[in-house]
């Protein structure tokens, strides 16, 4: 493994720690608020207390909090759902290397974009707030950029239904997505059918 590399492992897995015990801390203190996080656990919590399913998806469309179910099976404890969000924002890291050190073909010019994305400011925002479904969306994004770059196109399809899983407003994130793919690969029908799924969502 080339040094680059071990350099953005040691700091994504730095990045998580502070921001996962940044999560955690924030709620032992009492500083997070009702929204969000606070819903997401009331509604697993419900299902496992009831075996019935209640949202607020009158609010957002947001079932992608539901693959934390099997884990409160294990534990029902809110630091799944912040470790989560830590190792999204994290683990993008990783992608976006893979993506500038193929277009510049150079790891060092990889490292430099990854480290670019780790300390901006919005980003730094979102990961030290509570649990947002629209956060955990982040490598899937990166995931559809990488699948693009690639012309994966089913890479991108998982991208696509990951970032379909995690908010509502997403689906012009998947059209975007859609005619992108046709501009670079002319697979007009792909294009189409991306563009259709994201404004139909």
């Amino acid at each position: 493994m080339s040094k680059s590399k071990i350099t953005l492992l040691i700091i994504i897995l730095f990045y998580f720690t502070i921001f996962f015990l940044n999560g955690l801390f924030r709620h032992w203190g009492f500083m997070t608020t009702f929204v969000d996080m606070a819903k997401y656990d009331r509604e697993l919590l419900n299902i496992l207390e009831t075996g019935k399913f209640f949202s607020t998806y009158c609010v957002h469309f947001d079932p992608i909090h539901l693959i934390f179910l099997p884990f409160y099976m294990i534990k029902p404890t809110v630091a799944w759902m912040i470790g989560a969000q830590a190792l999204a924002v994290s683990i993008t890291a990783w992608i976006i290397f893979t993506i500038a050190a193929r277009t510049y073909d150079s790891e060092k010019l990889g490292l430099i974009w990854a480290l670019i994305f780790l300390v901006n400011p919005f980003l730094l925002n979102a990961a030290s707030w509570d649990v947002d479904t629209i956060t955990l969306a982040v490598p899937f994004v990166a995931l559809g950029f990488l699948a693009l770059q690639s012309e994966n196109f089913k890479l991108m399809l998982f991208s696509a239904f990951m970032i379909l899983l995690c908010k509502e407003h997403l689906g012009i994130a998947v059209a975007g997505f859609g005619f992108l793919w046709w501009i670079k690969t002319k697979q007009w029908k792909h294009g189409i059918a991306l563009v259709l799924i994201g404004l139909a969502h």
